[in-house]
Formats: C-alpha cells, structure tokens, sequence
C-alpha cells in the first residue's frame, strides 16, 4: 500500500458501509474525506446499477470524415449532471481558447459510434460500459478489438492505477483523475486532483482498492484534471495554469453521470 495514501484509505474503508448506504437513496455520493490530506482527491461514489443513474461521454463532433473522428474542444461546464470528470489525452489543439479541435487518443465510442481506435498503438486498459450498464476492463493494442456489448461506451488509457487487483508502479507526480470500478456490485468511482493536490498512480490504487475495486484507469492530468459535482466545478486551476486556460481546460470529452 502506497503510504501516501494511507490515511485517505483507512477511512474510506471505515467508512464503505456508510457510504453504500446514501448511496442506496442517491445513486452519487461525493466523498469529500481526502481532500484535505494525502493523495488530496475529491471522490465520487456512484451506484450504476440504480436505474436513475446514466453513464455517458458527451462529445461535440466537428467532423465524422475519419477514424478518429475530429472532436470540438468543450470545458465540462457545457454538459449538464450529477458527476463529470475529465476524459483521457487528446492529439490536436492545447484547449486554452473556445473553437479548438482534437481527436482522441487510445479507444473512445460514445453510444456505440466508433470515435477512436488506439491509432497510435500501445497496448490501452479500456473500461467498457454496456447499453445496460455492464462494466468490463480489457487490455488490448489492437485497433479491431472486440469490446462486444462492453464496446456501447469506452474510454481507455495508457496507465493503469490497479489491474486484476496489481497496483501500478507509476511514480510520475502531477494533478491526476482517475476511473475505477467494482465488476460485481456496480459500483464506479470517479476522482480528480483537488486545485492544489498532486498525487501518483500507485498513490491512488489503495485509493480504489479500498473500494474494493480491482480495475481503475489514469486519466488525463495536469490542467486537464477537472471534476463537477451537483453544478459544483470541484477544482478550478490557479496559478500559471489558469494564466493560460482560465478556470477550467477546454477538452475532447468528459465522462458524465447524470439521470
């Protein structure tokens, strides 16, 4: 266990039944318990398998002509929600004005359209939701991948924070979002560096691990890394950062809860 993240861990797991019980009556729990101490994170708890709860990563597509598809830079605010949190990395403009473009990196489907394909090689960890909300990890390079039914909507990274219940083994410090979830109860858990916080990937997995999931991805970090809550953007950028993108990043997507 990555003893940064210790405190923060210890009492999410004190804590787990408590949480799952809110959860039962609202489908999305903010944790705020690691915010103020290591790996300074906000949390969001979120039961999928709560028939009010949709999972979804908007896009606003500026040209379908090829795979991947060009995508317009959006900031996070322009989607409604319960919870959003910033998507993976993208090839194209940096984000810091309105009208930028992009396409995105690794494997990306939105409602079962194709907008990426891992063109860029390298093997991805994907975390595939179905129509009917069934959650499945794959790890795969290849760009004909077979996600079946997992593949209605998928986002993958390049860093693992837990595979298979493995804890990574990367070190690289910065502002960091992260996805994750429990295969057997339905259960996602979405985080996201706070304005301030740095933390690592192996710094997260006791994080997740103590949510008893086994399988969570790295997102994009840095300026990037962004999270609303019931209206609220969590972790607005400050210094140099929002010299150059103002509050918030413009992105290539989010991924959304919402009813």
């Amino acid at each position: 266990m990555a003893a940064a993240a210790t405190t923060c861990s210890s009492t999410i797991t004190a804590n787990l039944a408590s949480y799952r019980t809110t959860l039962q009556s609202t489908g999305v729990v903010r944790i705020s318990a690691c915010e103020n101490i290591a790996p300074n994170i906000h949390i969001a708890f979120i039961n999928a398998k709560d028939t009010r709860i949709k999972y979804a990563l908007p896009v606003s597509v500026a040209s379908t002509a090829s795979v991947p598809h060009q995508l317009n830079l959006v900031r996070m605010t322009n989607y409604g929600g319960i919870a959003l949190v910033n998507g993976f990395m993208w090839d194209g403009d940096a984000g810091a004005l309105s009208g930028g473009k992009g396409t995105a990196k690794g494997f990306l489907n939105t409602d079962n359209v194709i907008r990426a394909k891992n063109t860029e090689g390298g093997n991805k960890l994907t975390f595939g939701v179905s129509s009917t909300k069934g959650l499945g990890f794959f790890e795969t390079s290849s760009p004909t991948y077979n996600f079946q039914s997992y593949g209605y909507n998928l986002v993958s990274s390049s860093t693992s924070v837990v595979k298979n219940g493995v804890c990574t083994t990367s070190t690289e410090n910065n502002r960091w979002s992260a996805i994750g979830a429990n295969l057997s109860t339905g259960e996602i858990v979405m985080v996201s560096s706070t304005s301030s916080g740095t933390t690592t990937a192996a710094d997260l997995c006791s994080v997740f691990k103590a949510f008893g999931i086994n399988y969570a991805i790295r997102l994009d970090g840095g300026p990037s890394a962004a999270m609303i809550i019931s209206g609220t953007h969590l972790n607005p950028l400050t210094g140099a950062s929002y010299l150059k993108y103002g509050n918030m990043r413009y992105i290539a997507y989010p991924i959304q809860i919402k009813n």
